[in-house]
């Protein structure tokens, strides 16, 4: 789920039950927070906002270089790290083209 706050991205991230013994016994001594608040910049969000599912990677990058005065080159290899701490960190997926 995400949410804008003073036209920044706000993702609001559920902790999945972990069922593991050593999460259980944590859980005894430091309670953890249900969800976790994350803001994104606004580039971030900006790119947040035009992920969505038509854009592809490639257009994404074009509007970032053209919105930030930005290198194409420089705009490509700066999203494609985002998009892949993003990814690592589960907050999206990905699909090529014409999947489901």
């Amino acid at each position: 789920e995400w949410s804008e706050e003073d036209e920044r991205v706000i993702l609001c991230i559920k902790h999945a039950e972990n069922k593991g013994w050593k999460a259980r016994v944590l859980k005894l001594f430091v309670p953890l927070p249900q969800e976790r608040r994350v803001g994104l910049d606004a580039i971030g969000s900006d790119v947040w906002h035009w992920v969505d599912g038509k854009n592809t990677v490639g257009r994404i990058a074009k509007e970032l270089a053209k919105k930030y005065k930005l290198e194409p080159r420089e705009a490509q290899l700066s999203l494609q790290q985002y998009f892949k701490e993003l990814g690592r960190r589960g907050y999206i997926g990905f699909t090529r083209e014409g999947d489901e």
